[in-house]
């Protein structure tokens, strides 16, 4: 009988577990609760000149109230890189009680700032947090939620519109309703949570990258197996994807599920540097 994602996750632990001895407990210790910068530079087309240069983190999956190790050593490189914008990409929280923990981290890591915003995903409406809820509790701090709805950067000279999907757990995604009075052409990035969606969203003029979660990279990537990933991940696992309608960034994300361990795939904050085109 095939493994789903769980079983697969808890066997395969338990298998990098036995090697313990030989050094792997290490390595997971490490991938799990240290957490790596990844830094990329973003090529955006017709892009301000005042926003030339200027950092774009991306944090996804944390999955509060779990594995805080790892979203403590998130919010000190935080501190340390101070990016001018940050995107919270889905999955911060598992529980829902975990819900005033993920503000408190929010507002930790959004605190220097220009800008920022939240993507809900699977996770959140599992749970049973709703799109309303979220926007009463990350709103005063600042985090703009967005639910097929773009936000504007503005400058004297130009503006960068970050655009923001809807999960599948959710109302879906809906690009025509959240490019709703965006100019044809602007300079344009895309969150989305689940990857396997990328397909959907529009190669319109100006639009540089799709940034995604929700993947963690497969978590447990034992030698010689294919990552095993959830559904809603399409063929995507990690990284950079070029041969899609808009290219996309899959990050491994900070937190873990269904186990809280993580091997062969450290626990991931890219850093995206905005460059003009």
């Amino acid at each position: 009988m095939p493994l789903n994602r769980r079983q697969f996750l808890r066997r395969a632990a338990a298998g990098a577990a036995a090697l313990g001895a030989g050094g792997t407990a290490g390595l997971v210790h490490r991938d799990t609760t240290d957490v790596e910068v990844t830094r990329h530079d973003v090529i955006v087309p017709g892009l301000p000149a005042a926003l030339d240069g200027e950092l774009l983190a991306q944090i996804s999956d944390v999955h509060l109230p779990f594995n805080r190790t790892a979203a403590e050593r998130t919010l000190e490189l935080i501190r340390e890189l101070r990016p001018a914008f940050v995107a919270l990409t889905g999955d911060l929280i598992e529980q829902l009680p975990a819900l005033p923990e993920a503000v408190e981290f929010a507002r930790a890591a959004t605190a220097g700032a220009r800008a920022s915003w939240f993507v809900l995903g699977n996770w959140e409406y599992v749970v049973g947090l709703t799109p309303q809820d979220a926007e009463r509790a990350f709103s005063p701090i600042g985090v703009e939620v967005l639910v097929n709805r773009a936000s504007t950067i503005r400058t004297d000279v130009g503006a960068l519109v970050i655009a923001g999907l809807d999960d599948p757990f959710g109302s879906g995604p809906n690009p025509t309703a959240t490019l709703a009075g965006v100019s044809y052409g602007a300079p344009m990035i895309w969150l989305l949570h689940e990857p396997g969606y990328v397909d959907g969203v529009p190669a319109r003029r100006g639009t540089a990258a799709v940034l995604a979660g929700h993947t963690h990279g497969g978590q447990i990537r034992i030698p010689l197996l294919p990552a095993v990933t959830p559904s809603g991940s399409g063929r995507f696992v990690s990284g950079w994807y070029r041969d899609t309608p808009v290219p996309l960034y899959v990050s491994r994300g900070v937190g873990t599920t269904t186990i809280r361990a993580r091997f062969r795939c450290r626990a991931e904050l890219p850093v995206f540097t905005l460059r003009r085109g």
